[in-house]
């Protein structure tokens, strides 16, 4: 039973390799969708460069979102100097 089910699954995958898939890229917001032939190599090439694309925007967030934390911290620092500078004045 695990040979046939092996054999099924090497198949289906072989076929789904070799075969040519048909998918609908939309162009512009105003045009009607074009069609293209991809591979499904060139779907999961096109997967993972996506992928990769969020990973490297996200670090950029990251780096943002870590220098808004900083300088919310020194902002909260330079109110709190003020403060007691004014207390000292009075």
């Amino acid at each position: 039973m695990r040979y046939v089910l092996f054999l099924g699954c090497f198949l289906l995958a072989s076929c789904a390799y070799a075969q040519n898939v048909t998918v609908s890229d939309k162009i512009d917001e105003n045009s009607y969708y074009e069609k293209t032939v991809v591979t499904y190599e060139d779907l999961i090439q096109e997967k993972q460069e996506c992928e990769n694309n969020i990973a490297y925007v996200q670090s950029f967030i990251n780096k943002a979102e870590a220098d808004i934390d900083r300088y919310t911290a020194r902002i909260a620092e330079i109110d709190k100097i003020i403060e007691d500078l004014k207390l000292k004045a009075k």
